[in-house]
């Protein structure tokens, strides 16, 4: 049945263009054979599986060997497609989006499957740039399924009225296929994968090519239209709608991180230091991650595009004229590098309760690289970059004295550490720069407090701050009536934040919203694609809106609710790990002000009642190390 199925995709394909009949007129039906069965499922096997299905065809057909069937001038545009979109037009990747052009050709349907960073979307967006290069005039609209009901899907019909409600997918659907002309029309849908909504669209996938809605209304895919589902794992597919679609793979190895770095370093002026940067990142990077891959566990998970993503943000922010003039020893450059590379991989390592992971990377970072020399006291965590003497000392010179204001509840002083003020460095590093930002740690660890005092301090005249608690409750209707409520209509379909502001939304509590049955947290689905496309659909019109000049920073417990989130959401935000290690040190800070407050109170209290505070304050801190939690700590 496989053998069928390919010779028949190899017909099509080339049937599909008279050039390659013209070519393949003369060859014999065993290479035909042989290229259908290769070519056909390379692109849906893993890495680690090709040598062996190359072993099973080199069984089949011993001693025979086909090339590829390629053409130089498409090539050619995707190159130039690939640089227009500021991409790198390497091999591995322009091989990806040439077999996803010849999907197209014999499928109408089409998976592209893949970790978080691996590239999906800049396949699709490359062969539609190069669609674009060759004047096909290509349209797409891409909405993700789970980010809004079946009923807001496909459309329904009012039981009391029978008045008819259209779908946002029929919209698009009959929208494409009354729209004129020739070219490639795609309707994505980058989302999960959901029974409960993908066997509606069994009779589009497979030969009918028809949508069926419930207001008997069909609706013909045309020979332009394509149905692209950009997804992560196909675990929640039935056979039935997998044997519907072509597949195509994308490995991890497939395109690596090479050229993520080289897109980033494209945007750096200075070639002098586009050289010593990327002698830096094949220095630094190989070996940071296999060990974060082998041998250290993160907070949560953490992709590899996602660590080098975050380094590259803070060395935008560090390397700036001012800290690293032209004409400044190459030495800066590797004191600010490997700064911003300990933290971009770094940030998410905590403490459990046998191994701290951060005194551990900073073992082995210690031993392995040598250029840059850290003080021998403390971690590598332990210091900060003085940009005078290009030196580091330690964040406690950083930490503010802490007055307890007695006029504050208890709960509102803020008790500043090392801890605290590294992370309100990068805190403010980050926000300033527009990026989103994560943090993560156990209850009591003050994570909520620390973004509401960093949130606080934003000039009013410039920010606006919008607090979007979650809970179990949660769906993607109610978050997205929060995050409309600020906004304001500008031209057009645009929406964006009163005046001239910028727009924070802080989501507390991120992991809590329910898992449904297939393992989708519905408000996540909304949060991703605004974070991917800058865009969501309103929910009665069901017509698109352009949402600029916001951005998202979140706090998450990983010991409660789903534990974790989609990794195509995680890569997105700058993830920082709050670590418990300084409870003491923060009840310590406190109770040490409560006391000298009371004695100062007192005026002459004797030296027993000193002693017996001093009981009291060593009893209460035993009490509190040896609890496995406590309410507040960075609060108090």
């Amino acid at each position: 049945m496989v053998i069928i199925e390919d010779v028949e995709n190899e017909e099509a394909w080339e049937n599909s263009n008279p050039k390659n009949r013209r070519d393949d007129r003369q060859r014999p039906e065993d290479q035909v054979l042989m290229r259908a069965l290769r070519d056909f499922n390379i692109p849906k096997i893993v890495t680690d599986d090709v040598p062996v299905f190359m072993g099973l065809i080199g069984d089949l057909f011993p001693a025979l060997d086909v090339p590829r069937k390629r053409n130089p001038e498409f090539e050619a545009v995707i190159k130039r497609s690939a640089l227009d979109l500021k991409l790198q037009p390497e091999d591995g990747f322009i091989l990806k989006i040439v077999q996803l052009e010849e999907l197209f050709a014999v499928r109408h349907s089409v998976f592209i499957i893949g970790f978080a960073g691996t590239g999906k979307s800049e396949v699709w967006k490359t062969l539609n740039k190069t669609y674009q290069n060759q004047k096909r005039k290509p349209h797409y609209n891409d909405l993700n399924p789970k980010a809004v009901t079946n009923d807001e899907l496909f459309g329904i019909v009012n039981p009391s009225t029978r008045e008819w409600k259209d779908g946002l997918f029929s919209i698009l659907m009959r929208d494409q296929a009354n729209l004129g002309g020739t070219g490639p029309k795609w309707i994505v849908l980058d989302g999960d994968i959901d029974p409960m909504w993908i066997e509606s669209l069994n009779t589009v996938m497979d030969d009918n090519k028809v949508l069926t809605l419930a207001s008997n209304e069909r609706i013909a895919l045309t020979k332009e239209m394509r149905l692209l589902f950009e997804i992560a794992s196909l675990r929640t597919a039935t056979p039935a709608t997998v044997s519907r679609a072509g597949i195509l793979y994308i490995n991890p190895q497939d395109l690596g991180w090479t050229p993520f770095i080289q897109s980033w370093l494209g945007t750096r002026t200075n070639s002098s230091e586009v050289s010593m940067l990327n002698v830096l990142f094949d220095k630094y990077v190989p070996p940071l991650l296999d060990i974060f891959r082998t041998r250290l566990r993160s907070i949560t998970p953490i992709s590899d595009i996602a660590r080098l993503q975050m380094t590259c943000y803070l060395l935008d922010s560090m390397l700036t004229p001012q800290n690293v003039p032209n004409d400044c020893p190459k030495d800066w450059y590797e004191i600010y590098f490997v700064f911003c590379i300990v933290w971009g991989f770094g940030s998410s390592l905590f403490q459990d309760q046998i191994i701290d992971w951060r005194n551990e990377f900073s073992k082995w970072f210690l031993n392995e690289y040598k250029a840059v020399k850290f003080p021998v006291s403390g971690t590598i965590f332990s210091f900060y970059i003085d940009h005078e003497t290009k030196k580091f000392f330690p964040w406690t010179n950083l930490v503010p004295q802490f007055e307890l204001d007695m006029d504050l509840p208890l709960q509102s002083n803020l008790v500043n550490t090392a801890e605290t003020t590294r992370l309100r460095f990068f805190m403010d590093t980050l926000i300033e720069a527009d990026h989103p930002l994560m943090l993560i740690g156990p209850s009591g660890s003050g994570k909520t407090i620390l973004m509401n005092a960093k949130l606080s301090a934003l000039p009013s005249d410039k920010y606006s701050v919008t607090n979007v608690p979650f809970n179990f409750y949660t769906t993607s209707e109610m978050l997205q009536r929060i995050l409309e409520k600020p906004l304001e209509k500008k031209a057009g379909r645009n929406y964006g934040p009163i005046g001239n502001k910028r727009m924070i939304y802080f989501v507390d509590d991120m992991n809590m919203p329910e898992v449904d049955k297939y393992f989708t947290v519905q408000p996540h689905t909304l949060i991703r694609q605004f974070m991917d496309y800058h865009h969501w659909y309103d929910r009665q019109k069901m017509t698109l809106r352009d949402i600029h000049k916001c951005n998202i920073v979140a706090c998450m417990n990983p010991s409660a609710g789903s534990f974790t989130i989609d990794p195509r959401l995680q890569r997105h935000f700058c993830s920082f790990a709050v670590n418990l290690e300084y409870k003491v040190l923060l009840y310590n800070t406190v109770l040490k002000t409560i006391w000298t407050y009371g004695c100062e109170l007192w005026g002459n209290a004797s030296k027993t009642n000193i002693e017996i505070i001093q009981r009291a304050q060593s009893t209460i801190l035993r009490t509190i190390t040896g609890a496995p939690w406590y309410p507040t700590d960075c609060a108090i």
